[in-house]
């Protein structure tokens, strides 16, 4: 517990240290829904139910805070609720990096109490799109602790360039665990394909994803979603 107080403090003293810095910059808020054929963690675990989630999202210069929270569509209340508070930076005209922590909350108690996650991200943007992203789940009472590390690559093909723009983007990606949730190793690999379709503030996704197995634990699965986001 001391570990996720000392967590918990640090968001508040960033939060702190933010109001007093960003004092000229206009928040710019984002919110997204979205209906899912099944719940999947980055490392490829799964509940074969449908869910919705949601996003909100608000960035103060560097820093962006978000809710996002997931809720399945044959069970009454929120599932897991994350609070996020993340500070990314350019780090040249390739690369930028990013540093934040999260909490998530299980509100009708179906994952546990809570979780606490601090986490960091290296983005590349060139012919191809790359991302590295790592997490570190603070052990606390009923969960030790553990590592994730993702990997990514896509990238976005415009279809159609007008008033409304169309766009495909394929993508390829995986994962590997140390002790995360007991999960050891190399997880999955995932290729998905996703159709963005956005005229002005407004935008709608498409996505199908097809993963393939590199654990016991995990399954083969093919799922998809569809979500409307607006940018304010």
């Amino acid at each position: 517990m001391k570990a996720v107080r000392s967590l918990v403090a640090g968001i508040i003293l960033g939060a702190g240290a933010l109001i007093g810095s960003v004092k000229a910059d206009i928040p710019k808020p984002y919110f997204e829904t979205s209906l899912v054929s099944d719940f999947v963690s980055p490392v490829g675990a799964a509940i074969k139910e449908e869910c919705r989630q949601d996003l909100v999202s608000l960035n103060f210069g560097k820093f962006n805070f978000a809710i996002w929270e997931n809720q399945f569509l044959g069970e009454k209340g929120i599932s897991e609720r994350d609070y996020c508070v993340t500070y990314a930076s350019k780090i040249n005209d390739k690369f930028s990096g990013s540093v934040g922590a999260q909490i998530w909350d299980y509100p009708n108690g179906r994952f546990g109490d809570f979780d606490a996650v601090q986490t960091a991200g290296l983005n590349y943007g060139g012919m191809l799109n790359a991302n590295l992203g790592y997490a570190h789940l603070v052990g606390h009472d009923a969960v030790k602790l553990g590592d994730r590390v993702t990997f990514g690559i896509n990238k976005s093909v415009p279809v159609y360039d007008g008033k409304v723009k169309i766009s495909l983007t394929p993508s390829l990606d995986s994962a590997w665990a140390n002790n995360w949730y007991g999960q050891y190793g190399f997880s999955q690999i995932s290729a998905g394909i996703k159709l963005g379709v956005s005229k002005g503030n407004l935008s709608l996704d498409v996505s199908g994803k097809m993963q393939k197995s590199l654990d016991s634990k995990i399954e083969d699965l093919n799922w998809g979603s569809v979500g409307v986001g607006y940018k304010f």
